[in-house]
């Protein structure tokens, strides 16, 4: 963990690692992901790995299952032709 890391409460480090699985591909586009799963991949607990959940579903990058797993949205392709 870095300094600057290790400053930040444990909710933002897991809401900052949540994000770079979506934003950088980790997460495929589409793919349903549990709760559960993103706690095992980020060894976090349950409590910040919900928050970051919530705080990526109000951004819009990703949208949640009924049946409790999430969707990644991915990043749109700004550089494709229509």
């Amino acid at each position: 963990m870095t300094t600057a890391a290790a400053s930040l409460p444990t909710h933002e480090v897991v809401y900052r690692q949540a994000r770079d699985l979506v934003l950088f591909g980790e997460l495929a586009p589409g793919a349903a992901v549990t709760i559960q799963g993103i706690v095992d991949r980020l060894d976090a607990g349950i409590t910040p790995v919900r928050e970051a959940i919530r705080r990526l579903i109000a951004e819009a990058r990703c949208w949640p299952q009924i049946t409790g797993a999430f969707r990644s949205r991915g990043l749109p392709c700004i550089s494709c032709k229509s």
